[in-house]
């Protein structure tokens, strides 16, 4: 008699656990499937984003796609703010075309790696069209919320660009050995929004000059925006030697004494800071 009180105080005892158990297991399985399907919706969004609005030029989707509170790198909110670098690139490639490899999601944040591809025949940096394709890599994160993309990090291959348009030259092509008396002078400037259209007359009037100066092989320029709407430029030229870098720093200085052109007052005015530095280029080659 003692062993079936037993059995059935056990049977009493367990039976709210196996249901407990039970029902934790089945919440498991929904929490999982609801995760499932959330990131195949953000890979859907993605995808609906890629081919139909921007390579379809269908600007009005984004409406559907961008959340309103979505922060671009410019301060700008919503779609305006996803757009405007878009705009931008188009307005360069024109005919410019976004083809995703491949997609990746977890959670709230997706992944896509992204081909892109067309023809440089809009104006970039101040540099002239040049009729080139252009075929880049591209890589994207995106973070959703109620299936709408709230903030995005994309990753622009911009150094094989330049390459593909002749701006910068690619290493890898050159055979013969760098030359070990040349140096390389490299220029960092943080330069505020508002004084962008001056500081860049100012750095282009440079380049015209220094490229008719002996000595001279090539130089380059490179352009980005930090976070607080700041402009990064990188200006890079290329010299023979040391020796023929410094007489075209003395030949610079003197045209800005004849102009009267005092680049110290301004940086100044202006609020620019530079970083400037000289280099060695070193050999494309990993030791054995």
């Amino acid at each position: 008699m003692k062993r079936v009180h037993l059995l059935l105080v056990i049977l009493v005892a367990t039976g709210p656990l196996n249901a407990q158990k039970k029902n934790q297991t089945y919440k498991n399985r929904k929490n999982m499937e609801t995760t499932a399907y959330t990131v195949r919706e953000n890979k859907e969004l993605i995808e609906k984003l890629n081919t139909q609005s921007l390579n379809k030029r269908d600007f009005e989707l984004l409406n559907n796609i961008i959340a309103d509170d979505y922060m671009g790198i410019n301060g700008q909110k919503g779609v305006e703010a996803f757009k405007a670098p878009a705009i931008d690139i188009i307005s360069t490639i024109p005919d410019i075309q976004w083809q995703i490899e491949t997609m990746a999601g977890e959670g709230n944040m997706a992944f896509a790696k992204l081909q892109i591809y067309g023809t440089h025949t809009g104006s970039y940096l101040n540099i002239e069209p040049t009729g080139k394709t252009i075929s880049i890599n591209s890589v994207a994160i995106y973070q959703f919320r109620d299936n709408r993309i709230i903030s995005s990090e994309v990753q622009v291959d911009r150094l094989t660009f330049l390459q593909q348009i002749g701006i910068v030259p690619d290493l890898s092509l050159i055979e013969k050995k760098i030359d070990r008396e040349q140096v390389v002078f490299i220029d960092k400037f943080l330069v505020p929004a508002d004084a962008e259209a001056e500081f860049v007359g100012r750095m282009n009037a440079n380049r015209k000059l220094i490229r008719k100066l002996p000595g001279f092989v090539e130089d380059a320029v490179c352009k980005n925006t930090d976070n607080n709407g700041n402009r990064i430029y990188l200006t890079v030229a290329k010299w023979e030697s040391e020796a023929a870098l410094n007489n075209a720093k003395e030949v610079v200085q003197t045209a800005y004494r004849k102009e009267g052109f005092d680049p110290g007052e301004m940086m100044k005015r202006l609020n620019i800071t530079m970083d400037r530095r000289t280099y060695i280029e070193v050999e494309n080659e990993l030791p054995k």
